[in-house]
């Protein structure tokens, strides 16, 4: 998390050398779902008459970036979801630049950057539905709880400046009684035993 922040911003102009970018693909594409593999192993599976094709299937059609954004959001709720969503806006940049480039592309070179929009996409939904969305419904489980009791703490209204509390002689630290004694104008303090009765029951400064 921290250091994917340290990185230069992200470079659109050239995407193939900025660190960003290659982080992003390297998450969506490398750690991405291989459908065509999937299908084919289960294809694979199905003929053999495997009983676990179900649970390879699962496993197949899970990215590997799930482990990868989990261990982020373990590490430190607060600085992973920091970086989640600075990653986000990231990929949300780089997609719309990938999605126009295929778009225009009539060359042979299409057909990678449709597949890469295609992972980039996959990428974000699941960023939407499965990690940040969780962080918009009531906090549970002690990840949750550790990043509400962060911001709570932090946005929470400050202590107030002024509070208000009755001077007695015994409660009252010496530096206060000093300050009375020698700030009383109007009625001045004759001695010690005169500010013990001034703060006594009933009577006032």
């Amino acid at each position: 998390s921290v250091e994917y922040r340290k990185l230069p911003t992200l470079k659109l102009n050239s995407p193939e050398t900025c660190p960003r970018t290659r982080i992003l693909r390297f998450l969506a594409v490398d750690c991405g779902v291989d459908s065509k593999s999937a299908v084919q192993e289960a294809a694979a599976l199905l003929a053999k008459g495997e009983n676990s094709v179900t649970s390879r299937l699962r496993k197949l059609c899970t990215p590997l970036y799930e482990t990868v954004l989990s261990l982020m959001m373990q590490h430190d709720a607060q600085l992973g979801l920091t970086c989640l969503l600075e990653l986000r806006e990231d990929l949300l940049r780089w997609l719309g630049v990938a999605s126009a480039a295929a778009t225009n592309d009539i060359n042979a070179t299409s057909n990678n950057n449709n597949k890469l929009v295609h992972d980039l996409k996959e990428l974000d939904h699941y960023l939407q539905r499965h990690v940040l969305a969780q962080w918009m419904v009531p906090a549970v489980g002690s990840v949750q709880n550790d990043l509400t009791a962060s911001f709570s703490q932090q946005l929470s209204p400050p202590p107030p400046l002024l509070q208000m509390r009755r001077l007695t002689f015994a409660d009252t630290s010496a530096n206060i009684l000093e300050r009375i004694v020698r700030n009383e104008a109007v009625h001045p303090v004759a001695s010690l035993q005169d500010l013990r009765l001034r703060l006594g029951a009933g009577r006032r400064v």
